[in-house]
């Protein structure tokens, strides 16, 4: 079911197990080719999703995973023992996004502390593969980085603590682009139904 309400319940993806093993880090600083396949094979739907949400393109956003994991690979003696693997692979991934989207307007301007969302439920009565299609549309046309506060903090279920360490951003601008995502994707989701479909 897709609905929206004060926890927003969309499809998860978790990858709070994904952290990377040390000795395959070590592995990859010595560019071992078995180790480097890993690191793609593990990561690669993990990077694509954040970066197609911003670039809502599947050709930017392709090249912008493997603009990624280039920089990975090179920059690989710079991750510090002891933190976490995803974290710093997604700060490179929300960087390399940005940079590569520079068109991308500047933060909206803050309002004063919101409101949380409460909405109907949609019908129940799709299927999961309309459910996908119909977020996947509402995610290309919201702003990139509404998109982008969502899936990080919905789908890949990282804290506001996490992305705010990834982004830059105060947690108040992080809580505005998520309540302003939401909203967004609400209308755009309630206008693929006709009033009686809705309850």
């Amino acid at each position: 079911m897709i609905f929206f309400n004060e926890t927003f319940q969309l499809e998860v993806v978790s990858y709070s197990n994904m952290e990377m093993h040390p000795e395959t880090i070590r592995l990859i600083k010595k560019r071992h080719p078995a180790a480097i396949r890993e690191l793609v094979d593990t990561y690669k739907d993990y990077i694509y999703t954040l970066a197609l949400r911003m670039a809502k393109n599947n050709m930017l956003a392709e090249e912008i995973t493997q603009d990624v994991f280039i920089k990975v690979i090179r920059h690989i003696d710079t991750f510090q023992a002891g933190a976490r693997f995803t974290t710093w692979l997604y700060t490179i991934t929300f960087r390399t996004a940005l940079n590569t989207l520079r068109g991308c307007p500047r933060h909206e301007p803050l309002t004063a502390e919101e409101e949380p969302v409460t909405t109907s439920s949609v019908t129940d009565s799709l299927q999961k593969e309309d459910q996908r299609r119909l977020l996947k549309e509402a995610m290309e046309h919201i702003p990139c980085k509404q998109a982008a506060c969502l899936t990080m903090f919905y789908i890949q279920q990282l804290s506001l603590k996490e992305i705010h360490t990834i982004t830059g951003w105060p947690v108040s601008a992080i809580k505005t682009h998520l309540f302003r995502g939401r909203k967004a994707l609400q209308k755009l989701l309630n206008r693929q139904f006709s009033p009686g479909e809705i309850t």
